[in-house]
């Protein structure tokens, strides 16, 4: 079977981790994943503090699969990166890329 779900959401994938370029290296690991499988459908990486070079890495493997002609993915990573960066990964998902914090609305009370 092949693998089209993978939740990595809360792993502490970070820049704390085995030496600084731990999140860039498991990024890179999953780039080449991305841009190389047809099947991938949803990846989760929100809850890990990524940093913007991994994120990067992330984006490339979006515009790899992309240019070859993959469907697109569900996938939700955290919003603590470049405003660019971001953004991109979101164009090239069909998830929406991550979670914002929905603003509550104020209204006005009913009365009874």
């Amino acid at each position: 079977p092949l693998l089209a779900r993978l939740c990595l959401q809360d792993n502490e994938i970070d820049g704390c981790g085995e030496g600084i370029f731990a999140a860039v290296s498991c990024m890179q690991m999953l780039r080449r994943w991305l841009s190389s499988s047809k099947v991938i459908e949803d990846i989760k990486l929100d809850g890990n503090l990524i940093g913007d070079s991994a994120a990067r890495e992330v984006l490339l493997g979006l515009q790899q699969r992309k240019e070859a002609g993959y469907p697109s993915i569900q996938l939700t990573i955290t919003n603590k990166i470049s405003s660019e960066t971001f953004a991109a990964i979101v164009a090239l998902t069909s998830s929406g890329g991550g979670k914002r914090k929905k603003s509550k609305k104020k209204g006005k009370k009913k009365k009874k």
